[in-house]
């Protein structure tokens, strides 16, 4: 995918398949929040920024597995589930 292909895209599946494997679970996990935050319209709730940033900071290594395990957990609820399901399910094809 080029770079314009990638700014002009509007379904997350097809950025996720865009990305090399393979790719390593810290990287996943900060794709993954960089896609949530560009494609869904409903990012700009707080609670989803919120556990966003703590997706990120765990990735990073500044947060807790428990705040990463409560934030996903959350995200699900919130209707985050298939994107975050789908993206398990690919990390384990990943190293």
């Amino acid at each position: 995918m080029e770079p314009d292909e990638w700014d002009r895209a509007t379904d997350w599946k097809e950025l996720l398949r865009a990305v090399p494997a393979p790719i390593n679970v810290r990287k996943m996990q900060l794709l993954i929040v960089a896609i949530c935050r560009r494609v869904p319209a409903d990012v700009t709730e707080p609670e989803v920024i919120e556990c966003l940033d703590v997706v990120e900071r765990f990735a990073d290594g500044t947060d807790t597995k428990d705040a990463f395990e409560c934030a996903i957990n959350r995200l699900a609820y919130i209707n985050y589930a298939m994107m975050f399901t789908d993206t398990i399910a690919l990390q384990r094809g990943f190293r």
